[in-house]
C-alpha cells in the first residue's frame, strides 16, 4: 500500500468523522432546546399555579400551555380571541387540512388560477401566522417579563435559539399582575 492511498483514507476518515459530528450536533441542538423550553414552561406554569404544568413536556400540549399562560381571552388590536389557547393550537392544523384539500383540487382540476390562489393562500397564511406568533410572544413577555417585552420579542424573533434561552432565564418568574 503506498502513502498516497493511506493519506486518502485518512482524509476520508477525517471528513467522515467531522460529518458525523455535525450531523449529531444538528440533531442534538433541537432536542436540547426542546427540553429547555419544556422545563421552562413547566416551571413557569408551576409557579403560577397552573392546574396542569406537566403538559409542558408534550409537543402540542406545550403550545397550548404557552397560550394558556398568556391568557384565555386575548385582544389583538380590535379583535378579541375568546379561546386563545385553542386557536393557537388549532390554527396550524386547520391550515394544513385546508391546504391539502386545495392542493388536491389543483391537481384534479388542473387549474392555473386555483394554483395561483393556493400559492397566495400559503404565503399570506405564513405571514399571518408569523405575526400571530410574534404577538403571542409579546403578550407572554408583557405578562411575565414586563420590564422589556419588546426587546425580548425582538430577540426571540431574530435569533432562533433566543426564545428558549429567555424562557429558561424566566423559569422562576410569576405573572407580574399577580405578584404577592
Amino acid at each position: 500500500m503506498d502513502t498516497t492511498s493511506s493519506v486518502g483514507i485518512i482524509y476520508f476518515l477525517l471528513i467522515f468523522v467531522v460529518s458525523i459530528f455535525f450531523h449529531v450536533m444538528l440533531l442534538a441542538i433541537p432536542v436540547v432546546m426542546y427540553f429547555f423550553r419544556a422545563y421552562s414552561l413547566y416551571r413557569i406554569a408551576k409557579r403560577n399555579h397552573h392546574p396542569h404544568p406537566a403538559i409542558a413536556w408534550f409537543p402540542l400540549a406545550n403550545e397550548f400551555l404557552f397560550a394558556d399562560l398568556v391568557g384565555k381571552n386575548v385582544k389583538m388590536g380590535s379583535i378579541r380571541i375568546s379561546q386563545f389557547p385553542t386557536v393557537r393550537v388549532a390554527a396550524p392544523s386547520v391550515f394544513v387540512w385546508l391546504y391539502i384539500v386545495l392542493y388536491f383540487c389543483v391537481i384534479f382540476l388542473n387549474s392555473a388560477p386555483l394554483a395561483l390562489f393556493l400559492f397566495l393562500f400559503y404565503v399570506l397564511w405564513k405571514i399571518a401566522y408569523f405575526v400571530f406568533n410574534i404577538y403571542s410572544r409579546n403578550l407572554f413577555f408583557k405578562k411575565y417579563k414586563p420590564d422589556r417585552p419588546t426587546l425580548y420579542t425582538f430577540l426571540s424573533t431574530i435569533f432562533p435559539l433566543a426564545f428558549e434561552i429567555i424562557l429558561f432565564t424566566m423559569r422562576n418568574t410569576k405573572d407580574a399582575n399577580k405578584l404577592d
